[in-house]
């Protein structure tokens, strides 16, 4: 099997002001405030060894900046195409040059969790993995669920105890992770 996992990187140019070209990478908390470039990046892993493989896909793209909260209230109907497509776009960019697409797995951290992505690899059949960020409803032994308590249902396959470092206010702790998983639609 391999693993695609998929990811964004933010090239930020800010202290470039010469450079031309570029758009705003900042969160629309602070639109204007960083400079750049967008570049979303499959790269194919083999699951069984983690020998990286290469580049199976890769677009840059540049925003033009963020629509103000007024004109997104009252524009509900999209005109233009939502950054979070580029997940569905190279998906099916991947699966069209695979020789046996039914090897791949999807890997997305909590960027992936949106509409487009999973339908698009759904609708190709493909497996794929995604960090949760929403609890979304789900389809679960015939029922409908909500996924983060459909989760908590699933048996613990593995823990984990990490460090999480001193911050402002907290002390450094250890904390012990209970993982698990379960197949969902």
């Amino acid at each position: 099997d391999i693993l695609i996992v998929e990811d964004t990187t933010y090239l930020n140019f800010t202290h470039h002001p010469a450079t031309q070209g570029i758009g705003s990478i900042g969160s629309k908390g602070q639109p204007n405030a960083l400079r750049g470039v967008l570049v979303h990046s499959s790269l194919a892993i083999r699951a069984h060894d983690h020998e990286v493989l290469g580049l199976a896909d890769q677009e840059v793209s540049i925003r033009d900046g963020f629509l103000p909260a007024e004109a997104r209230k009252k524009n509900a109907k999209r005109t233009r195409p939502r950054e979070s497509e580029k997940l569905a776009r190279c998906g099916r960019r991947v699966i069209e040059l695979a020789e046996r697409p039914e090897r791949l797995i999807f890997v997305f951290d909590r960027e992936g969790d949106v509409f487009e992505a999973v339908v698009a690899l759904q609708n190709a059949n493909s497996r794929f993995v995604i960090r949760a960020s929403w609890n979304r409803r789900i389809e679960s032994e015939g029922e409908r669920r909500y996924s983060f308590e459909a989760v908590m249902t699933e048996p613990v396959i593995s823990t984990k105890e990490v460090v999480v470092p001193r911050a402002k206010g907290r002390k450094e702790r250890r904390a012990l992770l209970s993982i698990r998983a379960g197949s969902y639609r």
